[in-house]
């Protein structure tokens, strides 16, 4: 499960696991669309478009995650629609 908040970005694994990336600058995510398994398109209420992804690495029988979020650039226009891919 992925939680999107103003200040960070959550990742909860199926065993429970609680891991979050803090955001640099504070946002609102307003829309989203699933690129893959572990990419996400993210646009906010300011017009900037993300892609949130998890790196998944198997290192001896153990996964490690980690969040990435990425600031692609900026839209044109600023009231965000949904995301199709």
């Amino acid at each position: 499960m992925i939680i999107l908040g103003e200040q960070t970005v959550a990742y909860i694994e199926p065993s429970g696991k609680f891991l979050k990336h803090p955001l640099i600058d504070p946002t609102v995510f307003s829309t989203w669309g699933k690129v893959s398994d572990t990419q996400y398109l993210l646009g906010d209420d300011y017009g900037k478009l993300y892609m949130l992804s998890l790196a998944i690495e198997e290192i001896k029988d153990e996964i490690s995650i980690d969040i990435r979020v990425k600031v692609l650039g900026k839209v044109s226009w600023e009231h965000p629609s949904p995301i199709l891919f």
